[in-house]
């Protein structure tokens, strides 16, 4: 090939390499048709392109209000959408703390007894091992008595350490009972300022309506009707004049009856119609003439009357120990003056006093 046909071979390699490179349309040409191609950016989004970033995918745009909405009423408060948002989000801050602390002391409980139980079985397996290997330096004769005196020995050690572990798991379970019971009325009296304050915004909301509403009966109102209506039903209402005069009935009720009967009367007076108005609380005091007369009510749930009685006075004592600022002791003089079994719950309480 001639210099000047490489040359002019060249020159048309390089026209087609760049016309390659640019739009390859050429004027008056028809255009190809499109393989995928993605549409081309519309204004705004080379604006944006050439300006600030885009929001994140996963973060939603706030949404335009309708005309309505702009003009919808915000309350004294401020929006009550977001404080009520802000109280809900409050309250659940406090029941998770509430469950985190919880589980780390029932955590914390449960696996020191364990390991008081390993320990406690390491030494009496130490103790026994010392045992058989002494018993080669005695004579046959002195074995028998040494074995009887070993047993007697170790069987009172078990019995101290299991009583000591029975006491200590009582203890835990029914304080355990008495701030999970404490945190439920606590949780049960937040819901219901929730529910109120949704039912207000609403009120509040309705008014702009201007339309009267006819006037119906609410759930709370009924409630509270029948709530008034119930005080002269068979509910008895402790008080200190009134305690007293349980404290002789009771006296005279169970006098010269056996542990059974007494039972058999304390399961009887469970029985009312209405819950009675002390079983809402925790414990209380009241003064009567130089006296102080303090109350404290106990709960169990799931067990019968007949079956959860010594276990229900015993956690009415506890909230006695702490009305009164004590974490132990005997309530020397306390008495329960009265029972109450909540069928639909299955919780029975009772009521004990102490006077000072």
């Amino acid at each position: 090939m001639a210099s000047s046909d490489r040359v002019v071979f060249v020159l048309i390699g390089t026209m087609l390499l760049g016309a390659a490179g640019t739009s390859g349309v050429q004027a008056g040409a028809p255009p190809a048709p499109a393989r995928a191609a993605a549409p081309a950016p519309a204004p705004q989004e080379e604006a944006a392109a050439e300006g600030d970033e885009a929001p994140p995918e996963d973060e939603a745009a706030p949404e335009e209000a309708s005309p309505k909405q702009k003009g919808g009423r915000k309350g004294k408060g401020g929006d009550p959408l977001k404080s009520r948002l802000a109280e809900i989000s409050k309250a659940h801050k406090t029941q998770m703390a509430f469950g985190a602390e919880e589980l780390d002391v029932w955590t914390k409980f449960w696996t020191g007894l364990r390991n008081q139980r390993g320990l406690f079985e390491q030494r009496m397996l130490n103790e026994r091992k010392a045992f058989v290997e002494s018993l080669s330096s005695l004579d046959a004769k002195d074995r028998s008595q040494s074995l009887l005196d070993f047993e007697r020995m170790q069987n009172n050690k078990m019995r101290s350490f299991e009583d000591t572990q029975s006491t200590k798991i009582k203890e835990f379970i029914l304080d355990h009972a008495t701030k999970l019971r404490e945190f439920g009325l606590a949780q049960e009296e937040n819901r219901e300022k929730l529910a109120q304050a949704s039912a207000d915004a609403w009120t509040e909301e309705r008014s702009a309506l201007n339309i009267q509403a006819p006037i119906v009966e609410t759930k709370a109102d009924r409630k509270a009707r029948e709530k008034e209506k119930a005080k002269d039903e068979n509910v008895w209402r402790p008080t200190p004049a009134q305690a007293e005069e349980r404290l002789k009935e009771l006296k005279s009720a169970f006098h010269g009856k056996d542990d059974d009967d007494v039972i058999k009367d304390k399961i009887e007076r469970a029985k009312k119609p209405k819950k009675p108005g002390w079983a809402e609380k925790s414990y209380w005091s009241e003064g009567d003439r130089g006296k102080t007369y303090t109350f404290g009510v106990g709960s169990i749930v799931g067990m019968s009357p007949a079956t959860g009685l010594v276990m229900v006075e015993n956690s009415a004592k506890a909230n006695l120990l702490k009305a009164e600022g004590q974490t132990k002791g005997t309530m020397k003089g306390a008495v329960t003056i009265d029972w109450y079994y909540e069928k639909d719950s299955r919780t029975l309480y009772a009521l004990m006093v102490h006077l000072r």
